[in-house]
């Protein structure tokens, strides 16, 4: 998932390397990452990222934790938020390959 601010930067992404999923946002860059399992490729795996008022947030994979961070970014009425794909300056690339099932947005 992504969300890109108007001003075409990148508020919060969800990246997977091929290896490992992870956090990413122009204020903090990647996440700091605790000890993660490979996520073998060709399998389902639940993503769950965790963001409070405050800016703390938490990555898991399969509901062990991955990352934590701490960041300043925020989504804003203006964002663009999307799945499968990152936006630069609006333009969609970097797509995932694969499938995805139950997301949920609260």
């Amino acid at each position: 998932g992504a969300d890109e601010a108007s001003s075409g930067g990148n508020n919060a992404l969800i990246l997977f390397d091929g290896q490992r999923f992870m956090y990413y946002d122009d204020n903090i860059l990647e996440a700091f990452t605790v000890f993660q399992e490979v996520s073998a490729i060709n399998e389902w795996h639940v993503v769950t990222l965790t963001w409070a008022p405050s800016g703390e947030g938490h990555l898991f994979v399969d509901n062990k934790p991955a990352q934590s961070f701490s960041t300043k970014a925020r989504p804003t009425p203006d964002s663009l938020f999307s799945l499968c794909a990152d936006y630069n300056r609006g333009v969609p690339g970097s797509f995932f390959h694969g499938m995805i099932d139950n997301v949920q947005v609260n």
